[in-house]
């Protein structure tokens, strides 16, 4: 038993070097800061012609989890109290800002994109049962101190086009 404390002990230095070195940018620890908070979500989904065809309000309260680095998004829908779970975050052995949330089946839904001007997360290839699959991405735009718009579209044929399914207008709510 006494070897295995000893072996233990000394996995950290027979493990290879971890790249947890990389700095964490500036950028990436801003727009971590802004989600903080309580926000009000207004969604609208779109009809295959850009028409509103459904609209939802969700709250959201949104907190570091995991020190300064993870953002936990916990959400109810208003009129049906359906929560939702997502969580914020910067990959920094990737290099990518990413959102990953679990839907109601038990799909894991991850985002991932680039820091820099455009603030956009794009999904994975996602499987479909007749063996078809479909990307997502989300764009966020006129990013105000108490506001953002979020733009949701999909694609069937590998990113080559996109349709918006989902328009999102998020404010932060006072506190």
């Amino acid at each position: 038993m006494k070897a295995l404390w000893v072996i233990l002990g000394l996995a950290p230095l027979l493990l290879p070097a971890q790249q947890n070195d990389a700095p964490f940018p500036e950028e990436a620890r801003r727009r971590l800061d802004y989600a903080i908070g309580s926000w009000q979500s207004k969604t609208e989904t779109l009809g295959r012609q850009g028409e509103v065809i459904r609209t939802t309000v969700s709250e959201d309260e949104r907190r570091f989890v995991i020190e300064d680095r993870v953002v936990e998004i916990s959400g109810v829908m208003e009129a049906t109290g359906r929560t939702f779970r997502a969580w914020e975050y910067y990959d920094v052995q990737n290099q990518k800002y990413v959102l990953t949330s679990i839907d109601r089946d038990g799909r894991l839904i991850t985002m991932s994109g680039e820091l820099g001007k455009e603030f956009r997360w794009t999904s994975e290839p996602r499987g479909l049962p007749d063996g078809s699959s479909f990307l997502m991405r989300n764009t966020h735009f006129d990013v105000e101190a108490t506001s953002f718009t979020a733009l949701g579209e999909i694609s069937r044929d590998g990113g080559k086009t996109w349709r918006a399914f989902v328009r999102q207008f998020l404010t932060r709510r006072d506190e």
